[in-house]
């Protein structure tokens, strides 16, 4: 059996247009996809926010919506702390 490689895409810009658009549109559902997964895996809360070059808003909650991920990031700033931006290990 021949195995098939995927050929190696250098990550630039992609100056043609539609083609970018159609780029955005299907790795903006990849990374939603992904995580769905990793809500789902590892049953955590994910939150996913992105903006389209035109400025328009995707976005992805697994469980609550985004102002209340907001609202409770906002906190964990606020409190300083240890969670954020670091790794966790709970016992």
């Amino acid at each position: 059996m021949v195995k098939t490689m995927r050929k190696k895409i250098k990550i630039k810009k992609i100056d043609y247009l539609p083609a970018r658009q159609v780029t955005f549109s299907k790795r903006r559902r990849g990374i939603f996809k992904k995580a769905e997964e990793l809500s789902v895996l590892c049953e955590s809360e994910v939150a996913v926010v992105i903006f389209s070059a035109t400025g328009k808003l995707f976005d992805y909650s697994s469980s609550r919506s985004l102002e209340d991920f907001q609202q409770e990031y906002d906190s964990m700033l606020s409190s300083s702390s240890p969670q954020v931006g670091q790794w966790v290990v709970e016992p």
